[in-house]
């Protein structure tokens, strides 16, 4: 999971369902801000505590403290999370010569000007002359 914990409270949260009081009580997330020059080495702990709960876990936790979360997810399962599935992050479309292929989709949605997927990958070789013209090049 990718889990940002970013202000004060997110990182005592945090740090408590961990099972890591002592790492809550730390003078660097009991202030007012978290000082840019300790995100390192929060980090640092952060990945070191975050082994204590499963990815499950960690989703119910964030959630319910606010904490920043995603899982990190498996590329070939991708397309079937809820959140990458409803948002159209990723869409099938059929290119012309391979038939049915997964692209990226459009990320951001405008009610009077709606995205689309205009051009697809190139297919292996299919640029070469192109950019060989354009480097003033020749195929060996």
């Amino acid at each position: 999971a990718c889990v940002i914990p970013y202000n004060p409270g997110n990182y005592r949260d945090f740090f408590t369902a961990a099972g890591r009081p002592d790492l809550a009580e730390d003078p660097r997330v009991n202030a007012d801000a978290v000082d840019s020059a300790d995100h390192e080495d929060l980090a640092a702990l952060v990945e070191a505590c975050a082994p204590a709960l499963t990815t499950e876990e960690w989703a119910e936790v964030c959630a319910k403290h606010s904490i920043p979360m995603a899982p990190v997810l498996e590329l070939d399962r991708a397309h079937e999370d809820p959140y990458v599935r409803d948002g159209h992050l990723l869409d099938t479309v059929e290119h012309p010569t391979e038939g049915a292929v997964r692209t990226i989709g459009i990320p951001l949605r405008f009610s009077a000007t709606p995205g689309s997927i205009r051009r697809l990958a190139p297919v292996a070789g299919q640029d070469t002359e192109d950019v060989l013209a354009e480097l003033d090049a020749t195929a060996r």
